[in-house]
C-alpha cells in the first residue's frame, strides 16, 4: 500500500497509539530522502507520543540527512582496514568452496577486496558475485573489468553493484532495466515489473496495468 498524506497521518496514529507513554528504540535504517517536510510530521508525532527516555536511531551514507535529522549526536562510522574487508568478502566469496580451490584464488579475492575500498557493502556485493565464480579466469576477469574505471558514484559502491548487475540472467536484467524508466518514488506494480520484464514485446502497457489492481502489489522505486 502506498503511503499518502492521509493513510501516512493514521499510520502516526496507529503508532502513537501503540508505544504511547512508553519507552522505545526506533531504528530507521539506510535513510536516503533529503525531504524536511517528511521527515518533520514523523519526528513530531514519535517526540509527543513517548517517554523522554525512548531513542531513535538513524543510519544514513548522507551527510544532509543527519543534518535534516536535527541529531543531539552524530557518529561518522570509517571505513574498514583492508584486512577487515577482505576478511568480509573472504566470508561470503570461499563460503562452502574447496581449500584447495580457495588457495588457488586467494591472491585474487585479496586484489579484488581492496577495490571495495573499505566498505561493508561493497565487500558483500563482491563476496556473493564471486561465490559462485569457480576458475581463475572469472575471478581474473572481475579484477581487470573496465567498470573499475567509471568516475566514483555514491562513495565507490557504483562499480561493484553494477558488475553484480551485469552478471544477472538476461530477464531480469531486463526488469531492472525496465524500472530504470521511470522517475524516483514512481509507483510500479510487481506484476508489471515482472511481465514486462518477461514479455515486454508481447503486452501493451494497457494490458500489464489491468493485471492486479496497483493497492494489491506495488514497488516503490
Amino acid at each position: 500500500m502506498i503511503l499518502t498524506l492521509l493513510n501516512c497521518q493514521s499510520l502516526l496514529e496507529k503508532i502513537c497509539e501503540l508505544v504511547g507513554g512508553k519507552k522505545f528504540f526506533l531504528v530507521f535504517d539506510d535513510v536516503w530522502t533529503e525531504d524536511y517536510a517528511m521527515w518533520k510530521p514523523i519526528r513530531d508525532a514519535l517526540k509527543s507520543c513517548g517517554s523522554q527516555s525512548s531513542r531513535i536511531l538513524v543510519t544514513t551514507r548522507k551527510g544532509k540527512v543527519a543534518e535534516m535529522m536535527e541529531s543531539a549526536n552524530t557518529i561518522n562510522l570509517e571505513e574498514l582496514s583492508e584486512e577487515d574487508c577482505w576478511l568480509v568478502f573472504r566470508k561470503i566469496a570461499f563460503s562452502d568452496k574447496d581449500p584447495k580451490q580457495c588457495e588457488q584464488l586467494e591472491d585474487l579475492g585479496k586484489q579484488i577486496s581492496k577495490k571495495c575500498k573499505g566498505l561493508p557493502l561493497a565487500a558483500k556485493t563482491l563476496g556473493s558475485l564471486m561465490h559462485f565464480k569457480k576458475s581463475r579466469e572469472e575471478w581474473k576477469n572481475v579484477l581487470d573489468s573496465n567498470l573499475w574505471e567509471l568516475e566514483d558514484v555514491e562513495r565507490g559502491l557504483f562499480a561493484p553493484l553494477l558488475l553484480s548487475y551485469f552478471d544477472l540472467p538476461s530477464p531480469l536484467k531486463r526488469c531492472f532495466s525496465y524500472c530504470a524508466v521511470f522517475p524516483k518514488d514512481h509507483v510500479l506494480m510487481l506484476m508489471s515489473w515482472y511481465i514486462c520484464g518477461q514479455h515486454m514485446d508481447l503486452l501493451s502497457q494497457r494490458e500489464i496495468w489491468r493485471w492486479k489492481s496497483w493497492e494489491e502489489n506495488t514497488l516503490i522505486i
